[in-house]
């Protein structure tokens, strides 16, 4: 079966949100829910194509993966989609010539346009005003683990919004509150107070609905669909995790929603990649990690220091040291904090139910 057969479009939201940026109520969003919750697929399946027939341009890039080079490998991203469009024609530099008499044939070598000498902020400004263009700009919490070497890019790239709005309109979204908020929400952030922050819309029982009816579809037999929601719940209504336990029990008929279930939460508790996450924590890291799991909120008291001193076999633990590493793990966005309650909290829900089930 085909991915957009299994795809839940939300074309209702789709034209909300279509409908706020054609009125110029607003000009930015900003969407956060954890991964696997259907941000991706939704800017993809539902408002790239909605963009486009609205004869808008329309322009999506991942930050998931960003490096030290975010700023090349955003503009690289934007040059190959839109480098056909004769306003980006720009003209190129003789680099050499060459001829003899008259009457000889002689040549003219073109020195290449490139995304080295491109300017993002050029290409944006061009199309734009073409006709209008909707930035779908994914996992943006990513610039701020480098932000030092980010900035400038964002910084310009915050610029030429600002002084574009009317052609040029943007969704975020993020994966990661404490990331987003040093994006966005932070007095000091390069987007402080740009565009609403919202939580993004969690699926409801027509989506499990919607999966029984492809199961339907493929196994001419039917699904217990309140068994299914409560499936959805047990699992995080995760879009991707239910979707799976359903193409699981339609591969292996016997093996019941219930059970899929339970082998998809065992799986995640042996996910690798939280399993490399956590090993490249400090044990005093992951001791810390285990009581804001924990809900301790008195991570600096003499009896929280005592404790993990206990256990990590040491004389004493400093105050110094755990505000050292509480900072160390704020600033690579595993935990977040909430200054008017003084609280910590594990910055990916999955990750926290990961360290409990540990």
């Amino acid at each position: 079966m085909s991915k957009t057969s299994w795809h839940f479009p939300r074309l209702s939201l789709a034209k909300q949100i279509i409908g706020m940026f054609d009125s110029g109520l607003s000009t930015a969003l900003v969407f956060f829910a954890p991964r696997r919750m259907g941000k991706t697929e939704f800017l993809i399946e539902d408002m790239q194509p909605m963009i486009k027939k609205q004869n808008w341009h329309v322009f999506y890039h991942s930050f998931l993966d960003a490096s030290k080079n975010a700023e090349s490998e955003f503009t690289k991203s934007l040059w190959q989609q839109f480098q056909s469009n004769p306003l980006l024609k720009i003209a190129r530099k003789i680099k050499k010539i060459s001829g003899g008499a008259l009457g000889v044939e002689g040549s003219i070598e073109l020195q290449s346009q490139t995304p080295n000498n491109t300017d993002f902020r050029e290409i944006l400004i061009k199309i734009s005003k073409e006709r209008k263009l909707v930035l779908l700009l994914d996992e943006a919490q990513a610039l701020a683990k480098n932000n030092e070497i980010n900035l400038p890019f964002v910084t310009s790239l915050r610029t030429v919004l600002d002084t574009n709005k009317e052609n040029i309109k943007v969704i975020f979204t993020g994966s990661s509150r404490e990331g987003l908020k040093k994006m966005f929400s932070a007095k000091d952030a390069p987007f402080f107070h740009f565009g609403q922050n919202l939580l993004f819309p969690q699926f409801g029982a027509e989506f499990t609905e919607h999966l029984a009816k492809q199961y339907f579809t493929i196994t001419k037999t039917t699904l217990n669909q309140q068994v299914l929601w409560n499936a959805f719940e047990e699992l995080g209504k995760m879009p991707q995790l239910i979707r799976a336990l359903v193409e699981r029990i339609i591969l292996n008929p016997e093996l019941g929603i219930n059970q899929a279930k339970n082998e998809l939460l065992e799986e995640l508790i042996h996910d690798r990649s939280f399993a490399d996450n956590w090993e490249n924590l400090s044990s005093l890291e992951q001791l810390i990690l285990w009581e804001i799991a924990s809900k301790n909120k008195k991570l600096y008291s003499i009896e929280t220091r005592n404790k993990l001193s206990i256990k990590l076999g040491i004389e004493d633990i400093r105050v110094s040291s755990m505000q050292s590493s509480l900072r160390k793990l704020n600033k690579s966005c595993v935990i977040g904090h909430t200054p008017e309650q003084g609280e910590y909290y594990i910055d990916d829900p999955n990750f926290l139910d990961w360290i409990l089930q540990k």
